[in-house]
């Protein structure tokens, strides 16, 4: 994909200098571009202007490229059921504090009470607190009943210093913070959990 933006990016560049020292020969010996005159009049220098150019620019395209890739590498997602009971008001009201990205609702009208699912995916903001570039959290919950159904989250792993059992305590202290969530009710995932059986042995 590299080499086809290379040769596309080129044939345009190579597009604007031909439109830039084309048709030399009608310009007046007092033109102050001069050294394009020279340039365009020489095949050999015009081949080595359109060569140093191209290199250049793919120096330069490349850099871009791989900036680009690399920023977009190293992210990892994950999703954790978390069926918790919420208070639906404190969480709207959390929640409009959020650079919002995105918001589903889903009405489900065979239910008495018209069940409705709010799905809301955001940037969270202050680096330093997440360590690293700030993580994109969704979370889905029953805006009806007040559940928390579930969470997903998206960390740069390899720019953050956040593991993800750090990750999740965080998103749950900012519920318990915001009474959104009893303290009681604080998710620990079995794989995070100590085994302090074997720490006594």
């Amino acid at each position: 994909m590299d080499v086809v933006n290379l040769i596309f990016s080129g044939d345009f560049l190579f597009s604007l200098i031909n439109r830039a020292i084309g048709a030399t020969d009608a310009w007046a010996v007092e033109y102050e571009q001069e050294w394009l005159i020279s340039i365009d009049s020489t095949p050999l220098v015009t081949f080595a202007f359109h060569v140093a150019v191209f290199y250049i620019w793919s120096v330069m395209l490349t850099r871009v490229l791989e900036t680009l890739t690399g920023a977009a590498d190293g992210w990892i997602s994950w999703r954790v059921v978390m069926n918790r009971k919420v208070d639906p008001r404190a969480m709207f009201a959390w929640l409009s504090t959020k650079r919002v990205v995105t918001i589903n609702v889903e009405l489900d009208a065979t239910t008495r009470r018209h069940r409705k699912i709010r799905s809301v995916t955001w940037v969270e903001d202050e680096r330093g607190r997440w360590k690293g570039p700030p993580p994109v959290i969704e979370l889905t919950y029953d805006d009806t009943n007040g559940f928390l159904l579930e969470v997903a989250m998206q960390l740069h792993a390899s720019r953050s210093e956040l593991s993800q059992e750090e990750l999740l305590n965080l998103f749950q202290d900012d519920l318990i913070t915001n009474r959104i969530m009893a303290k009681s009710d604080r998710l620990i995932l079995p794989e995070f959990q100590i085994d302090t059986d074997a720490e006594d042995e």
